[in-house]
């Protein structure tokens, strides 16, 4: 009610999308969860409402064709995507939705799904196109909500306005065969846009018409319409818990001894299997600002602004890092508070990894799809960090093990590809001038929040997207 952005539920179900000999084989695609849609296309009002508490200096009022019932358009991808994250956050904080849903850029399943309303002709209304059903071969927007709607309520899903949607553009057409829940390619250069705009053809506005552009471009044609999504919350299993009161109650998990497999066929790096035989304590989030400053007296961030010491330290070395094991460990020791054997220190990079997959196999540790309401990276369009802990953890009970800032961990970065032979406890190379870092931060593609992602830098660098998360692990 605060945006005035009304949307409609859509069920799940199963619809056949593409259209056979126009661009796409048809296809059936299975939806499993509902989700909320917006019932018209964003408006520069309602833009200009979210976008006006922005600290990124995007432009409120960016449109060709100004008027606050006209939709918002010549914004980008990522500016779309913004105002999502931006009203996720507004409406979250004031209580009108709960933690685990969040605004988004509808998939382009969902999308097709909507505007077909059960239909599989090329328009909502049938075969034939006619101007006094739809805004297209004009000279401007109008209105939203100007012509009728579909048999489901949701209006201007032809023409208008095209609209961003969530998924990379693939190369490959459709397949015919089946699929549940599609996102589109992991990675790309273009991202998808759907409906056809006020000066398309009348082709161009079809249901299934598809077409592609750079996420950075803007066009007076070109905007968007919001989804509401569920997201869906890993069980966290049991887990026990260590509190390090010297760091401001630094919260730390067990993780018992076991065997997982590592690396990811394809992506870098060869899947094996790595036996951990000792128990180790991971930090709960990445180390905070406050618990950087707490003990070490200093804070280097530059997403420091007031109120932001729960948000990740960064802009620390890997020396910086081990400083801060080393200072923690002498106080825990000196408090009397630390057995004797046991330090802080970085995790090893199977050590994170592990913690990283919570027994899972998948590309992320929620699944193979990318997800801008997963974790905090590029396609969030924030351009800095977010407080700890902002998005939901892996079922080891974990946060921020995708995106945010990057992870300096202890190993240093050998030239060779994993083997694809079991290993117990391994440490990386005994030498080496880069040092490995991990989960990828809030300006990385999708492709770099991989479980399996590895990148390396030299310890001595500091960069604004880079921090680290504490282990707690007996001496060798």
């Amino acid at each position: 009610a605060s945006v005035g952005l009304d949307m409609l539920w859509v069920e799940p179900g199963t619809f056949t999308m593409g259209q056979a000999g126009v661009l796409e084989s048809e296809h059936n695609v299975t939806l499993s969860n509902g989700y909320f849609l917006g019932k018209y296309e964003v408006t520069q009002a309602q833009y200009e409402l979210v976008m006006q508490s922005n600290s990124q200096g995007v432009n409120a009022t960016p449109s060709t064709f100004t008027g606050n019932n006209l939709p918002v358009e010549t914004i980008s991808w990522y500016n779309a995507q913004l105002f999502c994250t931006l009203l996720t956050q507004q409406q979250q904080a004031s209580g009108k939705i709960s933690k685990d849903w969040a605004f988004t850029l509808p998939s382009e399943a969902e999308w097709e799904n909507a505007c077909r309303a059960g239909t599989r002709t090329f328009y909502h209304w049938g075969d034939n196109v006619a101007t006094q059903f739809a805004n297209y071969s004009n000279t401007q927007t109008t209105n939203i909500g100007t012509y009728q709607p579909n048999d489901w309520g949701f209006h201007d899903m032809h023409g208008n306005v095209e609209e961003w949607v969530a998924d990379w553009r693939s190369s490959a057409t459709f397949s015919a065969s089946p699929v549940t829940d599609p996102t589109g390619s992991l990675s790309g250069t273009e991202r998808v846009r759907r409906s056809g705009g006020f000066s398309a053809s009348g082709t161009q506005i079809r249901s299934s018409w598809r077409s592609q552009i750079s996420p950075s471009s803007v066009r007076s044609f070109l905007g968007f319409r919001v989804a509401l999504k569920k997201i869906i919350q890993p069980i966290v299993q049991n887990i026990q818990k260590h509190i390090v009161p010297s760091a401001n109650n630094l919260e730390m998990i067990l993780i018992q001894p076991g065997t997982f497999t590592m690396g990811y066929t394809g992506l870098q790096e060869s899947e094996h299997n790595v036996s951990i035989t000792e128990a180790y304590w991971l930090g709960k989030y990445e180390v905070t600002q406050e618990q950087y400053f707490t003990v070490t007296g200093s804070n280097p961030s530059e997403y420091n602004a007031t109120g932001n010491g729960n948000r990740p330290v960064e802009k620390v070395s890997w020396h910086d890092a081990m400083n801060f094991c080393n200072q923690l460990t002498a106080i825990e020791q000196n408090a009397g508070r630390l057995q004797s054997g046991w330090e802080f220190t970085l995790p090893t990079e199977a050590e994170w990894e592990n913690a990283c997959r919570a027994g899972t196999r998948t590309v992320f540790s929620w699944g193979d799809s990318y997800s801008s309401i997963q974790a905090n990276f590029q396609d969030n369009g924030l351009g800095e960090t977010v407080n700890a802990g902002s998005y939901f953890p892996n079922s080891l009970g974990f946060y921020d093990m995708h995106g945010n800032v990057e992870e300096w961990v202890s190993d240093w970065r050998s030239t060779a590809t994993f083997a694809s032979t079991p290993v117990n406890d391994p440490t990386g190379s005994a030498n080496g001038t880069e040092k490995v870092r991990r989960s990828g931060s809030f300006n990385s593609i999708a492709s770099l929040l991989h479980s399996s992602c590895r990148s390396q830098i030299s310890p001595s660098s500091v960069r604004s997207f880079l921090g680290f998360r504490l282990a707690l692990k007996k001496v060798n």
